[in-house]
């Protein structure tokens, strides 16, 4: 039945069969450019004066955000770069349309806080030209897609 549905869609029935589609497996392959966490490029400077830097008039609310959920703040910001990095190997990694600056990407993915729940977490980064690694270009939290940890 399943693969009658597959196939009035246009796909192959075996897709079905296979538990295979385009979306679910290119979620599954991670990128090249994401491969060895410890090379990524994730500024210092992002991280303290952006995405934990309550006075800033854009990244405010992902601070209020990073602290409140995570415990995140600009004292403590090393160790929000080792939580990506930690990450980043299970995250769901979508290619982006690129720009005059390079290739563009998000990376979503659930952490944990508070023992047993999890919240969602989006980056994004920018892989230009002349870059071996992708640069971390934002971060921040969803408090509206929390979750109870299923260990």
């Amino acid at each position: 039945m399943q693969g009658a549905k597959a196939w009035e869609a246009g796909r192959p029935w075996q897709d079905v069969l296979w538990n295979y589609s385009p979306t679910v497996m290119k979620s599954r392959i991670v990128i090249k450019e994401f491969q060895e966490p410890k090379k990524l490029i994730i500024p210092e400077v992002k991280l303290l004066n952006y995405c934990l830097n309550k006075e800033d008039k854009i990244g405010k609310a992902k601070a209020i955000a990073f602290e409140k959920y995570l415990g995140y703040t600009r004292e403590n910001q090393k160790e929000l770069d080792n939580l990506i990095r930690e990450n980043i190997l299970k995250a769901k990694i979508k290619e982006r349309p690129a720009d005059k600056y390079g290739r563009t990407f998000s990376a979503e993915f659930y952490v944990s806080f508070l023992e047993k729940n999890k919240i969602f977490m989006v980056t994004g980064w920018k892989l230009g030209a002349d870059d071996k690694f992708p640069r971390l270009t934002s971060a921040y939290v969803k408090p509206e897609k929390r979750g109870k940890n299923e260990d």
